[in-house]
């Protein structure tokens, strides 16, 4: 059981990383004067989100001692 709990903790650090650098990516498009390179980077960010919505439900709660 602990494996599946790090195993999505490992995929949700990763999915994060992917909404962080996709973000990044439509931000520079803006800056650069190309928005229509930005709009369609808005649905794959959604997905992500989506994705690690539902991991989030496999990790374990943090656990205050």
């Amino acid at each position: 059981m602990d494996d599946v709990s790090a195993d999505a903790e490992d995929h949700a650090v990763g999915l994060e990383l992917q909404i962080v650098e996709l973000v990044e990516q439509q931000k520079r498009a803006v800056v650069q004067g190309h928005p229509e390179e930005a709009a369609p980077l808005q649905a794959e960010v959604e997905a992500l989100q989506a994705e690690l919505a539902s991991t989030a439900m496999h990790v374990p709660p943090l656990i205050d001692d």
